[in-house]
């Protein structure tokens, strides 16, 4: 990506998290500042002078300064922003990145909103960015090999939230056996689909903890859980405390 080269004199001027609602259309105009945005689940879909693009959980979204645009928010979701002013040579159209784990983005995220509200380490701001650019810009240049498993991604970005989500059902996406997609997942992602979709499950998870007022029940049916039972297990196994605790130690 050519644009890269125009990612000079950067600053971070918010970091915030837009709730998204399915079916609502929105016109920006003339964007501030540029935007980096990623997605705990949702799907937003960005129309520029005739080009549309996509915004979900399995990729990153560079926003262009100072162009009006139209959004259609496709599913409800949430999605981190971080806003940012760079070089004006930078990027006049949105710029899609396929990511191939958004779990270590979306960590960096809330580790980097976590500093920016505490209003007492910038440098720790701009640290946390500058390691999510340039993890972007590896990723982009690993994106030729992740061709195959490209349909199942998307499929698995929409369904995400679905309890009868499968390797089977993801197989079929890229139209290739359940074994060789768990070995391509595995060796592109470094961990089973399974596990893969439990960690975004309870990243999702501990976000309404901590954003909304809910029952557990409620979040687990959000999150894609068969039972309450089967969430708060996996919960604690993954984060060591209960949803009840995590919310209590969080709000």
């Amino acid at each position: 990506m050519d644009a890269w080269q125009g990612l000079t004199n950067l600053s971070v001027t918010d970091v915030l998290v837009i709730p998204s609602v399915q079916g609502r259309h929105r016109i920006i105009k003339e964007r501030r500042s540029y935007g980096l945005s990623f997605s705990y689940g949702g799907k937003i879909t960005y129309s520029l002078n005739g080009k549309r693009t996509v915004s979900d959980l399995s990729s990153a979204i560079f926003l262009p300064r100072g162009r009006t645009y139209r959004l259609f928010r496709e599913e409800s979701g949430d999605f981190p922003l971080i806003n940012f002013s760079a070089n004006e040579n930078f990027t006049t159209e949105f710029l899609r990145i396929s990511l191939r784990d958004p779990q270590p983005y979306l960590r960096d995220f809330e580790e980097l909103r976590a500093a920016w509200l505490s209003g007492n380490n910038p440098a720790k701001v701009m640290s946390l960015f500058y390691g999510i650019l340039s993890r972007l810009s590896e990723e982009e240049a690993d994106q030729g090999s992740r061709n195959i498993l490209a349909p199942s991604m998307e499929y698995l970005g929409k369904h995400l939230y679905d309890p009868s989500l499968c390797n089977e059902i993801l197989a079929e996406q890229a139209n290739i056996s359940e074994v060789y997609f768990r070995k391509l997942f595995r060796d592109h992602y470094g961990q089973s689909p399974k596990q893969y979709i439990l960690q975004a499950r309870i990243r999702h998870a501990k976000h309404l903890l901590r954003e909304q007022s809910a029952t557990v029940t409620t979040i687990s049916e959000a999150c894609g859980f068969s039972s309450v039972y089967h969430f708060c297990r996996a919960f604690k196994q993954q984060t060591g405390l209960t949803p009840t605790e995590y919310e209590s130690q969080t709000k």
